[in-house]
């Protein structure tokens, strides 16, 4: 829910072409990180991904109610399971 300074309630949804189901090699790993406006860049989620091409990520994982501030940056990016990063992919509300 949109409100005067940023959004309440804010789930992600990232979708990948590829089925993130794990391999022999281990699974797919999805990090996200979160900077506030004027802050620095914290580790918001790292975990094993599911198997399925659609990824959802919490605005804050512990307090769903949390207001995510206008101008806070997301960075997604995904790990191989024999450690390759991929790009990033950045969003900032």
């Amino acid at each position: 829910m949109r409100t005067a300074d940023g959004v309440r309630g804010l789930n992600l949804d990232f979708s990948y072409p590829l089925d993130l189901v794990p391999t022999s090699l281990g699974p797919w790993t999805i990090v996200v990180d979160r900077r506030l406006p004027g802050g620095t860049a914290t580790r918001l989620e790292e975990r094993a991904a599911g198997a399925g091409t659609r990824i959802v990520v919490p605005g804050d994982p512990d307090d769903p109610n949390f207001e995510v501030p206008t101008g806070t940056l997301f960075r997604l990016r995904l790990r191989d399971p024999i450690g390759r990063q991929s790009d990033s992919v950045d969003l900032t509300v």
